[in-house]
């Protein structure tokens, strides 16, 4: 789950009486390119709540004018969503739906769908308002919904996280960057569990800023470089390397940058690779061994496949 920068703004500031939520729902696949669709129209970084299980994303906006929803505005979705399902992506069934809300139910509609997780018995990520304590010798991070980009709920989040446990239960993770950071939730789960050298990279300078300010709110931010860079014009020798690489990208990218990607893995070093669709996963895992690398585990949850992979 992505909760966008329009909860941010709502929290800190004197919310409406009622606001006006505007949604799409569709299939996973779309989710990208529908966040951008909304954005793009409205102007304001939609919220995200996805649901792997039933293969189904909402997108959705929140807007202060509760007066209407011009026809005029649905049309020009309907057409945009028509156009995302013509260039390939799996999109329908959509559904563009819009209703008012009160000030109480925003307040209150986050708590029902972010709900604290324990990555074994080393990480415990929660939201802000849950009272759960952690257990002997787990470390808490702290996310609030209003910050989020990623809160771990998401199947492929939760596989980085898992992996980042598993390299540190093996002694050898030291380094580690994270290329597409979102919110920052796999560097400042790094950091909290002691990683030494830590990177988090993502093209959108919103991001970063979220996730230097989720990096601050549980204390690591002394620890982290958070830093925009596009991953398309990064110099082929890198960033440097790393003992742990994670890429939770979409599968195109992770295709066509796979050459920047793996020259950031260090000797000895291991690469996460998540943000794939199960059916899109073998091209990926192909398109790594030509390069080098081999798939050492992998697991599938709903429709996303993920998988950590070293040098052949």
């Amino acid at each position: 789950m992505r909760l966008g920068e329009n909860c941010k703004n709502m929290s800190k500031q004197s919310q409406p009486k009622e606001l006006r939520e505007v949604s799409v729902t569709c299939q996973l696949e779309a989710e990208e390119a529908v966040v951008e669709l909304m954005h793009r129209e409205f102007d304001i970084p939609p919220s995200v709540f996805a649901v792997p299980e039933r293969n189904e994303t909402k997108v959705s906006v929140y807007l202060e004018d509760v007066d209407g929803f011009p026809t005029s505005t649905r049309r020009k979705l309907q057409k945009e969503l028509e156009f995302i399902g013509e260039c390939g992506l799996n999109v329908e069934p959509w559904e563009i739906n819009t209703r008012k809300i009160e000030n109480e139910d925003w307040a209150e509609s986050w708590k029902k769908h972010f709900h604290p997780i324990d990555i074994g018995d080393k990480l415990l990520i929660k939201p802000d308002w849950s009272d759960e304590a952690p257990k002997d010798g787990q470390q808490v991070v702290i996310l609030n919904p209003g910050l989020s980009f990623g809160t771990g709920q998401h199947p492929t989040t939760l596989y980085c996280l898992e992996e980042i446990v598993e390299a540190l239960g093996k002694g050898s993770l030291k380094s580690f960057i994270d290329i597409g950071t979102g919110s920052g939730i796999l560097a400042i789960s790094a950091a909290k569990l002691g990683v030494e050298q830590i990177l988090g990279i993502d093209f959108d300078p919103e991001a970063i800023r979220i996730a230097s300010e989720n990096g601050e709110l549980n204390k690591v931010d002394s620890l982290l470089e958070f830093r925009v860079e596009d991953l398309t014009e990064i110099p082929k020798r890198g960033l440097g390397k790393y003992d742990l690489v994670c890429a939770n990208l979409i599968f195109d990218l992770l295709i066509s940058e796979r050459q920047r990607i793996v020259n950031h893995v260090g000797e000895g070093g291991r690469l996460v690779l998540a943000g794939i669709l199960e059916r899109q996963y073998p091209r990926v895992a192909e398109a790594f061994e030509q390069v080098g690398f081999k798939e050492v585990a992998s697991r599938e949850l709903g429709e996303w496949k993920s998988g950590t992979f070293e040098r052949a």
